[in-house]
This record gives structure tokens, C-alpha cells and sequence, in this order.
């Protein structure tokens, strides 16, 4: 049976030293709800929805883009986030009154901007990178004043000025493939154009 390293005190079905089962990894990662993040409730631990954030991180915050293929993407990492590594994470849209946040109560899904990377700076000059800061002065923005906040984006698909910017100040990290490439195609020989 395959073994996997990491333990906690609470853990009863203990093999050999500091490895787990199968069963017991499998049913400790479900037994517990994902962690809380900014856009539950005050009561959302309380009613069960999600646990207090027990770790010393900072909510991460993906950028949405305003295709399904990144919203799929930023679902999947902000379900690593929150439910497996219990890290607080949300989805950034770019909009005040956009959400595509996984765990909303009523399954939103809108199409926010794509490509604004200035929100990376933003988070790189937030004290301790805590996108949460923004939250307060959003609650009552209406359009441009509206100040979208992001630390990573799981999809993109055009380079821009401000993306390379970015890079060059150090603010954003030159992108990574993910096994997915979506700017190249094929196209017959026979094909006009």
C-alpha cells in the first residue's frame, strides 16, 4: 500500500513512524472544511461552511482572466489552496461587481477583465502582500474606482507592455508552462490566407 509523510498528533491510524495509510490521508482531507477566506461571512467557521485560518499565511488571490479555461484553472488552484494546503484563497475578476469565486453561496459565475497586470503590483506593495487590504475600500466601489488585487493568474494568453513590465521590476515572475499550449495551431497547407 502506497505511504505518505505527514502526521499529526490527532492521527490514529499511524503504520510506521511518521507515515499514514491511504485510508487515513484520504479521510483526513475530507473530514475537514476548506479554509475561510475575506469574501465568507462573519459567521462562516461558525455555521460550519469553512475552518478559522490556523496557518501565518496570507490569502492568495488568482486572477480570474474572462474565459472558462482560466476560471477551470483558478477553481482547481484555489480548491488546492483552501481545502488541501489550508491556505485562504479568492478569485479576482478586475470588476467590483464581478465574482467567480468557487465557493460562492450562489454559484456565480461572471465575466470579469482579462489581462490587467497591474494588479500584480498591487499585491507586491501591500504590506506582507495581503490583497485582503483593498477589501474595505471595495465594499462601496462603482466601476473605476474598483481596485483589483492579484497574485497570480493560472492562464494567459497574449503578453502585454505592462506583463513585461511587471517582470522587469521584479513584480511578476516570467510565466511557467502548465502542459497546456494554447497559442500555437494547425492549419492546412491548402488553407488561403
Amino acid at each position: 500500500s502506497q505511504k505518505y509523510s505527514r502526521q499529526s498528533a490527532d492521527d490514529s491510524n499511524i503504520n510506521s513512524g511518521d507515515e499514514l495509510d491511504m485510508q487515513t490521508w484520504r479521510r483526513r482531507l475530507l473530514s475537514a472544511p476548506r479554509t475561510c477566506n475575506s469574501e465568507d461571512g462573519p459567521q462562516a467557521a461558525e455555521q460550519g461552511l469553512c475552518s478559522e485560518n490556523v496557518n501565518d499565511y496570507a490569502e492568495v488571490r488568482l486572477s480570474s482572466q474572462n474565459w472558462e479555461s482560466a476560471f477551470v484553472l483558478s477553481w482547481m488552484m484555489q480548491i488546492i489552496y483552501s481545502e488541501l494546503l489550508g491556505v485562504p484563497s479568492t478569485i479576482e475578476t478586475g470588476e467590483f461587481d464581478k465574482n467567480v469565486n468557487f465557493y460562492d453561496e450562489t454559484n456565480r459565475m461572471d465575466y470579469g477583465k482579462a489581462n490587467k497586470y497591474e494588479m500584480f503590483q498591487r499585491a507586491y506593495d501591500a504590506v506582507g502582500g495581503d490583497c485582503s487590504i483593498y477589501n474595505e475600500a471595495n465594499k462601496d466601489a462603482s466601476g473605476d474606482d474598483y481596485i483589483p488585487c492579484a497574485h497570480a493568474v493560472m492562464e494567459v494568453w497574449a503578453t502585454s507592455v505592462e506583463l513585461l513590465d511587471a517582470q522587469k521590476k521584479g513584480v511578476a515572475e516570467p510565466g511557467q508552462f502548465m502542459g497546456i499550449n494554447g497559442v500555437k495551431g494547425w492549419h492546412s497547407k491548402s488553407c488561403p490566407g
